[in-house]
């Protein structure tokens, strides 16, 4: 489906909900295949893991565009129903259709449903940007392109280029992307994580095998260690496999993604430094 789909639970110690975690994943699924949308956002009683025999199933529905918002909605109800006829004959699907634009004019505000559901909701499904793809596609051409291979994976001078593109890539991700800050968050934290790997390489060292940026700085010898925030790279390593798995997590925020850039373009310029690379300076934030 070209994203990812997740559950809500039900609060522990509750009776048995109506609507099973596999039922609510159908039709999920059955929306997504009937308008392609960037987010589907479960919300209310289903969400809250409180639905009975003749609750709705609240979802709301988020596309690049709305041509047809009534007949959208329609369609996309009408499969919802279908999907669940059988497993939860007692829930009746209730979906809202919203454009994306109208979603980040009415986030973070109050009384409007878009508002309600984004605050109360929990994230059922998130397509990831077709664009971030094409963006890691490039990555790869241009390793190919500076003539760097596999061949060169123990110089520290491919690992800073590698660096360099994927915080390139989380820049644009962020710019292009902004109501979903998981793809800019992943590329700048593995541009952090290459960053800081790479000094081991300079000071002729393996790399430890680990995506824990906090203990990778911490293992850099002091005289080329970089000055980040332990706290922001603790905080990074929490929200990396949500980066990646954003259904199974709290939603990722537009301040992390914010954070995460910052510590990566300060990751990258210090690594030039001590490399004494004279080719084009890392953009920052």
């Amino acid at each position: 489906m070209g994203g990812t789909v997740g559950t809500v639970a039900r609060p522990a110690g509750s009776a048995e909900r109506v609507l099973a975690r596999d039922v609510l994943e159908e039709a999920v699924r059955a929306v997504v295949g009937a308008c392609d949308p960037v987010m589907v956002v479960c919300f209310g009683s289903v969400a809250r893991g409180e639905d009975v025999p003749g609750s709705d199933l609240d979802l709301l529905v988020v596309l690049e565009h709305v041509a047809d918002r009534e007949a959208t909605r329609a369609r996309v109800r009408e499969a919802a129903r279908e999907a669940i006829r059988a497993g939860a004959p007692g829930v009746v699907p209730d979906v809202l259709v919203y454009p994306l634009a109208d979603v980040d004019r009415y986030r973070g505000g109050y009384g409007h449903v878009v508002a309600i559901a984004l605050r109360e909701g929990k994230v059922v499904y998130r397509r990831r940007p077709r664009g971030a793809e094409a963006l890691r596609h490039i990555v790869r051409l241009l390793l190919r392109a500076m003539g760097l291979t596999k061949a060169d994976s123990d110089r520290p001078e491919r690992w800073l280029s590698e660096a360099r593109l994927k915080l390139e890539c989380a820049l644009l991700e962020n710019e292009h992307f902004p109501h979903s800050p998981g793809p800019a968050f992943q590329s700048a934290f593995e541009s952090t994580e290459k960053s800081l790997k790479a000094l081991y390489l300079v000071a002729r060292s393996d790399p430890p095998k680990s995506h824990d940026l906090a203990e990778i700085a911490e293992g850099v010898p002091p005289a080329m260690r970089p000055p980040l925030a332990h706290e922001e790279l603790e905080r990074m390593t929490e929200l990396y496999p949500e980066s990646r798995y954003p259904a199974d997590h709290p939603e990722l925020g537009t301040d992390d993604a914010a954070m995460a850039l910052r510590v990566a373009g300060s990751a990258c310029v210090h690594l030039e430094g001590i490399l004494g690379s004279s080719g084009p300076k890392t953009t920052t934030t």
